[in-house]
This record gives C-alpha cells, sequence and structure tokens, in this order.
C-alpha cells in the first residue's frame, strides 16, 4: 500500500483498429477533413509526444524507413525503405548503415543529405549545439553511441551492444527527420520537411492545414490537395471507445497478480483491511489528488478511477491540467497520482519504465526490470520479446508501478469516399503520412 502513497501513474493502454479500403483506381485532388483530439503547444514533432502533433506532421516529413502504411500490424517485417533506399547491419549487429536517397528537397528548395540526418539526432540525443526545448524520446537513443556519415548519402548508427529492434525505434511516427539549416525553435510554429504536405497554419483550439507538396520526391504523390485537420477535444463527437487489447496479459495471466484477480468483492475487502491498519476508513479517507491531461479520453477514466478508490477509503479530488502545461507538469513530478493513456509497445514500457528514461515520471527503477528490457531489445524473435514484455509487466504489476486501469481499443469511423487508408492495430502514432489516400469523390 505504500506504493500507492507515493508518486504513481495508473496507464491506459491505447491502441487502434480498422481495415483496408479495396483497391481502384485513384483521383488527384480534394481536401481530405480529419478532426484532432487535441490543440497541441507547437508543431515541432520531435518535442511534442502526442497524436495531436505527430498526426498532422506526420505527412510533412520523412523518416530514414517507416512501416509499411497498409500492413494493419507493426514489426520487423513490415518496415520499408523512406529515405533511406535500403539498410544492412555489420556482422556484431552493432552498425547499421543506411543509403539515401538522392535528389530529394526540403520545402524550401534545399537539398536533404546526411547532414540532415546527423544533426536530427544530434537534437535527440542533446549533442549539438541546438537545442529541442522538449525531449521526450531521448531515451529511446541510451543504446545509440553515435552517427556518422560517409559522403553526403550514407549514414551509419553506431550502437554500443547489439539491438535489432531499433529499425522499430527508426520507423516510428515520431522519428522524422528535421533539417539542419532551420533552427528548432522555427521548427515549433513552422516545420519545415520534405514530406508529401507543406505546414500551412496552425491556430491554436481551431484547426492545423498542410497542402500538398508539388515537388515531393515519389512521382504522383500526394493525390490529395491538403488536409485540415479540425481540433475536437470531445471524443464522443469523433470516436467511438471500447474496452480490449493487444499486447496486454492474458486474462488468466493478469488474474494472478495482486489485485486483479476476478473476485472483485474480495480484493476490496483486503484493500480496506490494509487502509483500516493504517488508521483510514469511511469516516477518516485518505484525501489525494487525481492529476489529468483535460480531455474527455483521460478525464472520463480519471473519474472512474476516483470513484473505485474511494470503495477502499480514498477521497480522490480530480485535478485537470491543460495539454500546454502537462507534459512539464508531470516530468516536474507535480502529482501524486496521475492518470495518463499509453500505448503498451516495447519502447513506451522502456521509456517509461527504464532507471533514468526520459519519460520516468514516478521515479521507479528496478535492475531486474532493466535487464528484462534489455533483454527484450536485443531478442529478434517476436515471440520472445512478447513472453519478455509480460514478464515485465507482471513485475511492474507487483511492484505497483503500472496498475493498469483498462485497455482501451478506438474505432474510427470514415466516409466511403476515403480511400486507402489502413488504421494500425498496435499503434495510433505510425500510420499518418496518408501520401496515397485519395477521395473517390
Amino acid at each position: 500500500m505504500r506504493s500507492w502513497l507515493r508518486p504513481a501513474t495508473a496507464i491506459a493502454a491505447v491502441t487502434a483498429i480498422g481495415f483496408a479500403l479495396p483497391a481502384a483506381a485513384q483521383k488527384s485532388g480534394g481536401i481530405l477533413k480529419m478532426y484532432d483530439p487535441d490543440s497541441p503547444p507547437t508543431m515541432s514533432i520531435l518535442e511534442e509526444a502526442t497524436i495531436g502533433s505527430q498526426a498532422p506532421m506526420m505527412g510533412v516529413f520523412n523518416n530514414l524507413v517507416m512501416y509499411d502504411q497498409h500492413v494493419p500490424q507493426n514489426s520487423l517485417s513490415s518496415i520499408v525503405p523512406d529515405l533511406a533506399t535500403g539498410w544492412s547491419w555489420n556482422e556484431d549487429g552493432t552498425a547499421l548503415t543506411l543509403p539515401l536517397r538522392k535528389g530529394v528537397k526540403w520545402h524550401d528548395g534545399k537539398p536533404f543529405t546526411a547532414a540532415d540526418v546527423k544533426c536530427t539526432w544530434d537534437l535527440l540525443m542533446e549533442t549539438g549545439s541546438d537545442k529541442l526545448r522538449f525531449n521526450p524520446r531521448k531515451s529511446l537513443y541510451k543504446n545509440l553511441d553515435h552517427v556518422s556519415t560517409t559522403g553526403d548519402y550514407e549514414v551509419t548508427f553506431q550502437l554500443k551492444r547489439p539491438q535489432p529492434g531499433f529499425l522499430n525505434v527508426l520507423a516510428g511516427g515520431f522519428s522524422s527527420i528535421y533539417p539542419c539549416h532551420v533552427p528548432a525553435a522555427q521548427m515549433r510554429q513552422h516545420p519545415i520537411g520534405t514530406g508529401p504536405f507543406k505546414f500551412v497554419e496552425f491556430k491554436q483550439n481551431e484547426s492545423i492545414k498542410v497542402a500538398k507538396n508539388p515537388d515531393y520526391w515519389k512521382p504522383g504523390l500526394p493525390y490529395l490537395d491538403g488536409i485540415e485537420y479540425t481540433i475536437i477535444k470531445d471524443p464522443s463527437t469523433a470516436v467511438l471507445a471500447f474496452i480490449a487489447g493487444l499486447w496486454g496479459l492474458p486474462s488468466e495471466i493478469l488474474h494472478t497478480l495482486p489485485g486483479y484477480g476476478p473476485d472483485v468483492q474480495k480484493n476490496r475487502a483486503e484493500a480496506r483491511q490494509i487502509m483500516q491498519k493504517l488508521g483510514y476508513g469511511p469516516d477518516n479517507p485518505l484525501k489525494i489528488k487525481v492529476s489529468t491531461r483535460d480531455l474527455t479520453i483521460y478525464r472520463d477514466p480519471a473519474v472512474i478511477l476516483i470513484d473505485q478508490l474511494k470503495q477502499v477509503y480514498f477521497d480522490g479530488e480530480l485535478e485537470l491540467i491543460d495539454t500546454s502545461r502537462y507534459f512539464p507538469k508531470i516530468m516536474r513530478k507535480e502529482f501524486t497520482i496521475g492518470l495518463n493513456l499509453q500505448t503498451s509497445g516495447a519502447e513506451a514500457i522502456d521509456l517509461f519504465y527504464a532507471c533514468g528514461s526520459s519519460l520516468n515520471w514516478d521515479g521507479y527503477c528496478n535492475k531486474a526490470v532493466d535487464e528484462l528490457l534489455q533483454q527484450q531489445s536485443e531478442a529478434a524473435d517476436e515471440e520472445r520479446r512478447k513472453q519478455l514484455l509480460w514478464a515485465i509487466e507482471r513485475k511492474l504489476a507487483e511492484d505497483f508501478a503500472r496498475p493498469i486501469i483498462f485497455y482501451g481499443r478506438i474505432a474510427t469511423c470514415w466516409q466511403p469516399y476515403v480511400k486507402n487508408i489502413t488504421l494500425q492495430v498496435n499503434s495510433v502514432f505510425s500510420g499518418n503520412r496518408r501520401e496515397d489516400t485519395w477521395l473517390d469523390k
């Protein structure tokens, strides 16, 4: 019970479901209109941490490699070249070399080169002169020693130890390449990329607009003239939520964890006994604040959590935090209990629960968990990685470091004339390029 009294984070894992539309003759033109669930503080995809900025900006940029946009399940086998033309590992698996495409231009007309890749990782690793104001994914690269260039069109990532899953990190939707010649500060308000869409404007709490890049290096793409993202913070107007999960523990394992047994009344009775031994009860509840982001998809689960805590003599007060203050506040550990939505992949767990990691908000540190995280990072077999992830999740639950409130699944509705959209089942962050989406109207 002591773990509940120190800063702790209640987590809900979010995934998405969808289907690929049948192929047909593509048409060019038209504006795709979508909603964005939040108004991000900036347009800097490397500095922001949520879908609010990532979804509109992924199409402004390119990665070195990315997940095939029409394969629902993200995995090593679904990674394809993007700004890189391919990749190869050295014999001991510690050096990843990627030849780069020639003739690619930034939206302002300047050429893309290997120097831009190195500058991007100088930002992410904080080894260059320019700095990001907020660097949420720094810890993803703790096994990266340095990035070197060979001429203008080849880069090598030198790792400290073998890490087959490193390609997964490079393929993620937040692994965009930034230009050397544009300061990080400018990228917050007017980002310059190499992608199929150019940034047009961002109006706080209203909309984000991008327009077709007529000089895109992929001939004939994009099909759309642009995309308009209307910011709608209430998902009841745009999203249907269901309770489900993909990477979560199977129920037969989940029920063996402390507090997750199927007999809810028995669990509550045991919790009340613990609280009464500590001097709390129905007439003397423990008063706490439950902090969360001021969005419906965060606020509603927090209200449910507060109601559940009341059953075991906690008197929770809801503290709502605006998005612009949310991440700085929790990074400073200014909360007692926080409810956060979190993806459930291996890289996400590493970011949040490895000792000293960049998004380790509650200060959890367990060397045994770090060893498991390293093992799963080095495991090339996907089934082996899943087993290790389950072992990690069990340990986090036993340590009360990651109490899961629920696993969420989100279904998104599209008009039937929107073609060539595949919603990926284990990520909401990696399928937002939309360069070959088109409108049949």
